[in-house]
């Protein structure tokens, strides 16, 4: 897998997603297809984000182009399930490319903590459709939620505040899978955090250790530097 992330791509894919979850709850029921549209702009941001090569390129349009089209297009009944399914064989693909380029060596700047939150965001999404193809199997598996149009809206409210271990608890799960299902996604938040700020900070650390290596070996040779070492008068 190509994890080298051109400069800029994944601020574009952060800017997205923060609009969709600002904007997406404010929008009225009747203007649901600007909701559509927001995320299929995500979806488009991510394949831009990943399209580093043709292989990267092929296999986001390959997954990409149907999850935005199950977004902008009326599907038939009974297909809810694929579509959630090609939405979350999607967003995994860009997860797994996001951590690979997170792990491997390299400069902490801006483009990295941007896939950094990124990577974190798309994380509420991938439940929150898992969220949504339970409620297929079971529509009572969650209380507090609104019927309709707003199933969407609420699951991924839960889902981040579930992410972010904050539990507000306005909407609960009550079938076992569903509660499996938020104790794993507050597993991995927290997991995630605690892991990537170890291993951002451990890249820092390398990076200053290639910034300033003449000056630490001056000062391994210099006795007057050395702790202990009395100086001459």
């Amino acid at each position: 897998m190509h994890a080298q992330i051109p400069k800029v791509r994944s601020p574009v894919l952060l800017i997205a997603l923060i609009t969709l979850l600002l904007a997406g709850p404010m929008i009225a029921e009747e203007a649901s297809i600007i909701v559509g549209i927001l995320f299929a702009l995500v979806l488009a941001a991510a394949i831009y984000t990943v399209s580093t090569s043709w292989h990267g390129f092929v296999f986001a349009i390959i997954l990409g182009v149907p999850a935005i089209l199950s977004t902008m297009l009326p599907l038939p009944e009974g297909t809810d399930l694929l579509k959630f399914a090609i939405r979350i064989a999607f967003f995994l693909y860009i997860e797994a490319h996001y951590l690979h380029y997170l792990v491997k060596p390299g400069r902490v700047d801006l483009e990295r903590l941007a896939a950094a939150a990124c990577c974190y965001m798309l994380l509420g999404l991938v439940f929150s459709t898992m969220y949504q193809m339970l409620l297929l199997f079971d529509p009572s598996a969650f209380s507090g939620i609104a019927t309709g149009t707003h199933d969407a809206g609420d699951l991924l409210h839960f889902s981040y505040v579930t992410l972010t271990t904050v539990g507000y608890g306005d909407i609960t799960p009550r079938h076992p899978f569903a509660r499996s299902l938020a104790a794993l996604e507050a597993m991995c938040g927290t997991f995630y955090i605690s892991i990537l700020v170890a291993r951002l900070v451990s890249l820092y650390g390398s990076e200053l250790e290639h910034a300033f290596p003449r000056g630490r070996a001056h000062a391994a040779r210099d006795p007057e530097t050395r702790p202990g070492t009395p100086r001459d008068e």
